[in-house]
């Protein structure tokens, strides 16, 4: 299990919730597991380390509330982003350099610039201080960037907005990494 797993609750789930003690926290994320959520945007939204969150998942599973959803190769490259195979075992290599280079085209992202910056502000105790966040982020972006972009104020940024995934939106994560030291969750792609 990688962050990029998926989980979604088992049929039998409902007869053995009457029959079963957990914490809140493994309760929150049982109600959570949707099929849709990655165990990142878990972690994320209940503040949890990625440790953490995995031996809940692993908890929720030994139990038998929740399995690992399937998905087809499209959607796991869609999580992953970009087709970085440094840590994939060698058959996904294979299918990356032959048929998969047509997947990969096809499952570019965009990213929404908008919900880049709620997040960004979100993290902060006041809108000023947020605001400033914001700022921090994208003055760390090389202009150039952001002009070819089409970018030239973030004033005129909303949730209209968006990025191809590629080198702007790479020198984004980065950014966002320095600054908050956070990982920016896959709600803020399209």
């Amino acid at each position: 299990m990688d962050r990029f797993s998926v989980f979604e609750t088992t049929p039998e789930s409902q007869e053995i919730m009457g029959s079963i003690r957990l914490r809140a926290v493994e309760w929150g994320v049982f109600f959570s597991c949707d099929g849709k959520r990655t165990a990142h945007e878990l972690a994320e939204r209940f503040e949890l380390l990625p440790e953490a969150i995995q031996t809940v998942l692993a908890r929720l599973r030994e139990v038998e509330l929740i399995v690992e959803a399937a998905m087809p190769i499209e959607e796991y490259l869609a999580r992953r982003g970009r087709a970085d195979t440094t840590d994939e075992p060698m058959a996904l290599q294979t299918f990356l350099e032959g048929a998969g280079k047509e997947v990969i085209q096809q499952v570019r992202r965009k990213m929404r610039l908008g919900a880049v910056m709620s997040y960004i502000t979100g993290y902060s105790p006041s809108q000023t201080e947020g605001q400033l966040a914001v700022y921090r982020v994208f003055l760390r972006l090389p202009p150039e960037l952001l002009k070819h972009h089409g970018i030239r104020s973030l004033s005129l940024v909303d949730n209209s907005t968006q990025v191809e995934e590629g080198e702007l939106t790479e020198a984004l994560e980065r950014s966002v990494r320095q600054v908050l030291g956070r990982e920016l969750p896959d709600s803020v792609w399209e």
